[in-house]
């Protein structure tokens, strides 16, 4: 008699009882007197996953029995399969990982298969949570003691005292000094810009000829002799006519 953990996986290869559209199963868990029932995998079809765990109490059965059916609202459950679980490897391992046939019709022809984890815990052992925490916690190391060569045989042995290790001294603190105070430093300021050089105008050219005066440009040169030669053209116009009035003048006299 003991306490037994049933963690029901998955199914494969289900056989479908459905008609149209995909099967809802969900697993029946019976052994002796007791049942569980794990959750309805909507639209499983043919591979449901349920990864469900049930504690069976007080077992005295060989074998757990699975019914694994289609769940439907209006027509009722339909029985899809079953399985049967041997608990003999359990009870002598402790603990054991199953793939079970599932049988469905009536002729029990297998169809697929169950996957299933079992753990057995007996009274006068320790239950898997308390053998999981003994085993996370950590053992004190045990230190061998030195066998002398002097030792005569059949000596009882001694009490070997417990090792004498140096003690730490206490650590002194440092001491640390003040953090200095901060500086500012701020960039010079850029020099003065110089003014700018600008270059000096030219000086004037002036063309000295013989006579010591300023010699005039070639433009002012050829207005003077144009107006030097229209004056000299007025006056001999002028001088032409008074020479031509002089002459009609005098062939008028004439002839009176």
């Amino acid at each position: 008699m003991g306490s037994l953990w049933v963690t029901i996986q998955f199914a494969k290869d289900l056989r479908s009882v459905e008609l149209f559209g995909r099967q809802d199963p969900y697993c029946v868990i019976k052994t002796g007197c007791q049942a569980f029932r794990t959750h309805v995998a909507h639209r499983a079809g043919a591979n449901p996953v349920w990864n469900e765990t049930f504690e069976f109490s007080c077992v005295q059965s060989n074998s757990i029995e699975v019914l694994i059916k289609d769940w439907d609202r209006f027509r009722g459950d339909e029985l899809i399969g079953t399985a049967s679980i041997c608990l003999d490897n359990v009870k002598c391992r402790g603990s054991d990982h199953v793939n079970v046939p599932v049988f469905s019709g009536r002729k029990g022809k297998a169809k697929g298969y169950l996957a299933a984890v079992l753990v057995w815990a007996h009274p006068t052992r320790a239950q898997p949570e308390a053998q999981a925490q003994a085993q996370a916690q950590p053992q004190a190391p045990t230190l061998a003691r030195p066998v002398s060569a002097h030792a005569a045989i059949g000596t009882p042995a001694q009490p070997m005292a417990a090792a004498a290790f140096p003690q730490p001294g206490p650590v002194l603190a440092r001491p640390v000094s003040s953090p200095p105070a901060p500086v500012n430093y701020l960039p010079p300021p850029p020099p003065p810009m110089p003014a700018p050089a600008y270059p000096p105008p030219p000086a004037p050219v002036v063309v000295m000829v013989d006579n010591g005066s300023p010699r005039r440009s070639r433009s002012y040169r050829s207005h003077d002799t144009a107006l030097a030669m229209g004056v000299a053209a007025l006056g001999i116009g002028m001088l032409a006519g008074s020479v031509a009035g002089a002459g009609f003048h005098h062939h008028h006299h004439h002839c009176w």
